[in-house]
C-alpha cells in the first residue's frame, strides 16, 4: 500500500493517525512513517484497510441532513 493510499482509506473510512494507532495497537509515529513512506504499511494491515474500505463504500452511512428533527 502506498502512503497516498494509506491516506485516502483513512479519509475514506474517518480514520485520524491517533484513532489507527489505538486500532492497530502501534505507536502513532509508526502511523506517521507509513503515511509519509518512510516505513511500509504492512501487508495485514493494508488488506484490513482495503476490506475495511470495501464495505464502506458498499455501505455508506444514511445521511441525516434535510431531514426533519424529532420533536421531543
Amino acid at each position: 500500500m502506498t502512503p497516498v493510499r494509506l491516506r485516502e482509506c483513512m479519509t475514506i473510512i474517518g480514520f485520524s493517525d491517533l484513532q489507527l494507532m489505538r486500532t492497530i495497537d502501534c505507536d502513532e509515529r509508526l502511523v506517521r512513517r507509513m503515511k509519509s513512506g518512510a516505513r511500509e504499511v504492512p501487508p495485514d494491515v493494508a488488506a484490513w484497510l482495503e476490506r475495511l474500505v470495501e464495505h464502506w463504500n458498499a455501505n455508506p452511512p444514511p445521511r441525516m441532513r434535510g431531514r426533519p428533527h424529532d420533536a421531543a
